[in-house]
């Protein structure tokens, strides 16, 4: 339900309004209030709202928090980096010849020395 009022868009004093409406029942203050998102890994949008809340509002006082808030945030960073351009040809073949030597000598510190 809450996760609704992130849908729409990043405006943070629409955000802060339609919060202290339907959750707090007073108006949010900047440097008076304390804003938990607990379980924030469920909804991604207000992961993305926290750098609008950061540039739009530094004097607003957040708390992200979640169970498996490190494992999303991990997993995000995995797709992103998926997402990037394969390596040059100038970076694959080399790394390639050394880790082939690794295989090679079973990185061992001794073996690879020798």
């Amino acid at each position: 339900m809450l996760s609704s009022v992130f849908d729409y868009d990043f405006n943070v004093a629409r955000i802060l309004d339609e919060l202290s409406t339907v959750v707090y029942g007073r108006k949010i203050l900047p440097g008076k209030t304390l804003v938990i998102f607990d379980e924030i890994q469920d909804c991604p949008r207000a992961i993305q709202s926290l750098k609008y809340f950061c540039g739009n509002m530094p004097d607003l006082h957040i708390v992200a928090a979640g169970s498996l808030l490190g494992v999303v945030l991990r997993k995000e960073g995995i797709n992103k980096l998926e997402l990037k351009r394969e390596l040059s040809e100038l970076y694959t073949i080399p790394l390639e010849k050394y880790l082939k030597k690794y295989y090679i000598v079973g990185g061992m510190p001794e073996a690879v020395q020798t």
